[in-house]
């Protein structure tokens, strides 16, 4: 992205070069010209290149900074890596663990409901049992 605005900065700053020597030369024809006059114009156009040198530096020293950080984020990328892989070990031991004691406590569940069915039907059968012949 920066380099695209280096370019349009670049392509701005010509095509105001361009306009600004089309326009002199237009003057030129319409009226002579003073030594003075070229002076001042080529000390703008001077100006103008050295704030497009000063442009060109700080684009090259932006993009050497988000260099520098690109290669510190890879660092510390790979420095950081196998943290996240033993973590990754971890979570993944914690999950199987979890998952078999769940297991364990479903069929827990599960017994216990049908002891406690088999259960409460035999205490219905002796209650039962007992109203029929308690008569």
């Amino acid at each position: 992205m920066e380099i695209l605005t280096f370019i349009a900065a670049i392509i701005s700053l010509f095509g105001g070069l361009v306009t600004k020597i089309a326009r002199d030369r237009e003057k030129r024809k319409e009226q002579p010209r003073t030594i003075e006059k070229q002076i001042e114009d080529l000390d703008s156009v001077s100006k103008s290149l050295e704030n497009l040198k000063d442009f060109i530096e700080e684009q090259k020293n932006s993009l050497k900074d988000n260099e520098r950080t690109i290669q510190e984020l890879e660092s510390e990328k790979e420095k950081l890596k196998p943290i996240v892989e033993t973590q990754k070990a971890t979570v993944e031991a914690i999950l199987k663990a979890h998952s078999t004691s769940q297991k364990r406590a479903r069929w827990f569940d599960y017994l216990m409901g049908f002891f406690i069915g088999v259960a409460s039907s035999a205490i219905v059968s002796l209650v039962f049992y007992y109203f029929q012949n308690g008569k």
